[in-house]
């Protein structure tokens, strides 16, 4: 799935490997994980990695994540994204889009952001890859999504934008890169 070389620097192997899926699409069998075929049914390349087929945003996030070679330690592998922000946040990593709002913390490239969708007030259903922050606007690269904004289940890897003001975003997120 990535012919990606490793740089050994983790932010920026993350980043370049989520990017290196941008267009994989989901399969409606165990027998279309190549990401080729679009099948609409969660199955996955991430979600055989993982163990399990079903949301895979969170499964792609730690996928990426294993395929740079950082270590559960530092990104927890997860298939949850309310199980991933509360690790986070009791990691003291976790920083609120307010906080990045008012210049209280500088997203980076391969931090970690999670959503809310807008069915649900506070709880967050979608994580992504943060590829770079300028101007107030963030880039990202997310599983399980498509093109139309706040998409927390459209079958793709896509590369999103987000102005910082969107109270879509819920947390931006810093691991402990080496």
């Amino acid at each position: 799935l990535t012919r990606v070389s490793l740089t050994g620097d983790q932010r920026t192997d993350i980043v370049n490997i989520a990017k290196s899926q941008i267009g994989y699409q989901e399969g409606s069998s165990s027998s279309q994980l190549a990401g080729t075929v679009y099948g609409g049914g969660n199955y996955t390349e991430y979600g055989r990695w993982y163990g399990m087929q079903d949301m895979w945003c969170a499964m792609f996030v730690s996928w990426c994540a294993q395929q740079a070679g950082i270590p559960s330690d530092v990104m927890y592998y997860h298939a949850y994204t309310v199980f991933g922000v509360n690790w986070f946040m009791e990691q003291d990593l976790a920083y609120t889009r307010q906080q990045v709002a008012d210049g209280e913390y500088l997203p980076q490239p391969g931090d970690i952001i999670y959503f809310k969708s807008n069915r649900n007030t506070d709880k967050v259903n979608h994580v992504g890859i943060v590829v770079r922050y300028e101007d107030g606007i963030l880039y990202a690269v997310e599983g399980n999504t498509n093109d139309t904004a706040h998409s927390t289940n459209g079958g793709l890897v896509c590369l999103k934008s987000y102005d910082i003001s969107d109270t879509f975003i819920r947390y931006i997120c810093s691991p402990n890169y080496t």
